[in-house]
């Protein structure tokens, strides 16, 4: 039972990590559609998205 618990919590941290992965998709996605990409900035984002998308990645192969 435990180890469902666990799972479960994985789960619900991988679903706060969703938000921030399709944020930052939508966000670069708005700087490149205005022509005003920021190179730090889109470096950050696809850091944070990798990130993320790890997060996910390891709470599904868990659960």
């Amino acid at each position: 039972m435990a180890s469902y618990i666990a799972a479960n919590y994985e789960l619900a941290k991988a679903a706060t990590a969703v938000d921030g992965v399709l944020k930052a998709i939508a966000d670069t996605h708005h700087a490149l559609a205005e022509n005003k990409p920021d190179i730090d900035l889109t470096i950050k984002r696809k850091s944070a998205l990798s990130s993320d998308l790890a997060a996910v990645i390891t709470a599904l192969k868990r659960g």
